[in-house]
């Protein structure tokens, strides 16, 4: 059966194509494209999209430099903190200030492992005349945008009594 005769969609005749090979001189030769010069283009584009990433654990290291903030505190309280970056590791030092409570000072210690932040806070009270006080806490999260979204967990890494998701935002 013809396809004029058949239930075909289409037309019986179909349009006939024509190949087209590689882009003509006016000469009527082909043109070519030096290796030399393809290879640098494809270079010079690796190298671009590979410094744009900053999903290395020293990128995000560096972008996690700097002041933060813990955001939803109590009122009356307050965490900040400023960290700087050197290689995958993050170090920096604070304040914090608790509802009707002490407030001191805090260091932190931490590192990047793939895309997670973990910090190591160890929260100094202000004390006079009295025993000084130490507090631990740990934060595991990642930095979304301009923040570090993540749980701290309260007390010793071996004996820790709470947690709580926490947000830390730039000031």
């Amino acid at each position: 059966m013809s396809a004029a005769g058949s239930d075909f969609p289409y037309p019986a005749a179909l349009p006939s194509c024509k190949l087209v090979g590689p882009p003509q001189r006016s000469d009527g030769r082909a043109l070519e494209m030096p290796m030399r010069l393809l290879t640098s283009g494809v270079l010079i584009g690796m190298l671009l999209a590979t410094a744009a990433c900053s999903d290395s654990p020293t990128g995000i290291a560096r972008s996690a430099s700097g002041s933060w903030v813990q955001q939803e505190q109590i009122p009356g309280s307050s965490l900040h903190m400023t960290l700087v970056a050197s290689g995958s590791s993050l170090s920096g030092t604070g304040t914090w200030v608790a509802e009707a409570g002490p407030g001191g000072t805090l260091t932190a210690t931490g590192a990047v492992q793939g895309s997670s932040v973990n910090l190591d806070l160890v929260l100094t009270a202000n004390t006079t005349g009295g025993p000084l006080l130490m507090f631990d806490e740990h934060f595991t999260g990642h930095l979304q945008l301009d923040k570090l979204v993540g749980t701290m967990t309260f007390g010793p890494p071996s004996n820790p009594t709470s947690q709580s998701s926490v947000t830390f935002v730039r000031p």
